[in-house]
């Protein structure tokens, strides 16, 4: 059995794209209910989601 690995890749891709996306957006969610100890974090994810969208 052959591995495609251009598509493992691109699973692996979507798969930490969906991650850090949803720790982005629950994070965003803290800061407006008031937790604001999870600003590094959001910016954290959000810088993540940016690179892998443009940059992978």
């Amino acid at each position: 059995m052959k591995t495609n690995y251009w598509k493992l890749a691109q699973v692996a891709r979507w798969g930490f794209y969906i991650l850090f996306g949803t720790l982005a957006i629950l994070g965003i969610i803290a800061i407006c209910l008031g937790y604001f100890q999870h600003i590094v974090t959001a910016s954290g994810c959000v810088a993540m989601v940016y690179t892998i969208k443009k940059h992978w």
